[in-house]
């Protein structure tokens, strides 16, 4: 087994574009969660995608009003980032491949809107770099 990966997280991880299993765009890393519990420094447990990650990242009336917009136009009234544990990445080069397909984040259908829509025409979206 190899040995584990040192990376600064907030300025290797944050904002990487997802792709699902399928290399279909399936949303950014918003959001980082840490385990700093019994360790010398934090340990990164799952990365958080989705608008509720990208809102809490945001202080004051912003943040709040992005879940407020959320909330009124999502199926699930509940403002729960995508939480994507560790085990489910493939490989971090550029972006973050997953081993599992979009359907299986439970991202919902604003989600799937916002990523055909916007993500998936960013130039560079549908490849990772060589």
């Amino acid at each position: 087994m190899s040995e584990p990966r040192i990376l600064d997280a907030v300025q290797d991880l944050l904002d990487l574009t997802l792709s699902d299993k399928e290399e279909r765009p399936a949303g950014r890393v918003e959001d980082l969660e840490f385990d700093e519990s019994g360790h010398d420094r934090p340990v990164l447990t799952a990365l958080l995608s989705g608008t509720p990650a990208l809102a809490d990242r945001l202080d004051g009336r912003i943040g709040a009003w992005m879940k407020s917009v959320y909330r009124r136009l999502h199926d699930e009234k509940v403002a729960d980032p995508v939480r994507i544990e560790l085990g489910e990445i493939q490989n971090i080069n550029g972006r973050v491949d997953l081993r599992i397909g979009a359907e299986e984040l439970g991202i919902g259908r604003m989600d799937h809107w916002i990523v055909d829509t916007f993500l998936g025409r960013i130039p560079g979206a549908d490849h990772a770099p060589e």
